[in-house]
């Protein structure tokens, strides 16, 4: 028990300094977020690789997700439209790009991929 203690400890601990570190890289524009981009799918990959494979799974189609979001967004926020109805289109595209993502990450795992 005492050894489990201490590394749950240690990883609380671990993920406050590099909170801190990816804080100090976000404030540091361009190469700062590179870096930090850099941080970031580190720990992720890291973190995926320590998963089971029905976990696993399940954070692939999430990550897939997130990224169909984060990609909405973008466009959402970073395009200029004359029409309402330009938007929607946008916003519709956008989402059925995420609905296929996050079905082709479902197809490869159950292929075994």
């Amino acid at each position: 028990m005492r050894k489990v203690t201490e590394s749950l400890f240690r990883f609380g601990w671990a993920m406050t300094t590099f909170g801190l570190q990816q804080a100090l890289h976000l404030a540091a524009p361009r190469r700062g977020w590179d870096e930090a981009e850099r941080g970031f799918d580190a720990i992720a990959a890291a973190a995926a690789k320590e998963m089971d494979e029905a976990l696993r799974t399940y954070y692939r189609a999430g990550d897939r997700l997130q990224a169909g979001l984060v990609d909405t967004a973008s466009r959402l926020f970073s395009s200029r439209w004359s029409e309402p109805g330009e938007l929607m289109n946008e916003t519709w595209e956008s989402l059925d790009r995420t609905r296929a993502r996050v079905q082709e990450a479902l197809a490869e795992e159950e292929a075994g991929g």
